[in-house]
């Protein structure tokens, strides 16, 4: 009888839980640009492997910013306008066909054209992700922050200049 109540889940101090709408103390101008590290269980992801890592971007950018998950220009579009968007990093095991936990890693509103020269001005954020009876949680982890722009320091913001963003058409 130790148990505790049913009910609602017990609290962690110090995180924001992000369900539809943006945590306080967020990507609170959807507008400036951040660097985003989710983790979550690669399996829990819809859609084929190697789509996993746009999808779940599109997931957290319309559960957390209310947004779309902007991949930058189609290919056939030839007037590139120079609007900031979003670049997908491709991180290990994140098409994995086991139900292992993976990082995913986001550069929102890239802008090539005002693109700071030091990552360490970027905001990182880090948040949790949880499929939960078919609802995404996304649990803001900012204890795990600064080893996260530590370890993110590798991967160049904006991604490299030869790789294109998935997500766009080949």
């Amino acid at each position: 009888m130790d148990e505790p109540p049913p009910g609602k889940p017990e609290e962690v101090p110090r995180e924001d839980v992000a369900r539809g709408r943006i945590a306080q103390g967020t990507v609170e101008g959807r507008a400036q640009p951040c660097r985003v590290i989710l983790r979550t269980r690669v399996t829990n992801i819809s859609g084929p492997p190697e789509d996993r890592a746009r999808n779940l971007g599109q997931i957290f950018c319309l559960h957390v910013l209310n947004r779309q998950l902007k991949t930058g220009p189609d290919d056939d579009d030839d007037d590139d306008d120079g609007r900031p968007f979003d670049v997908v990093h491709l991180l290990p095991l994140c098409d994995s066909p086991h139900p292992v936990h993976a990082w995913f890693m986001y550069d929102l509103n890239f802008d090539s054209q005002a693109a700071p020269q030091d990552l360490a001005q970027i905001p990182h954020e880090v948040y949790l992700c949880s499929l939960i009876d078919g609802r995404w949680i996304f649990t803001r982890r900012g204890i795990w922050s600064d080893e996260a722009r530590k370890r993110s320091s590798s991967h160049q913001w904006g991604g490299s200049p030869k790789v294109k963003s998935p997500g766009s058409k080949h």
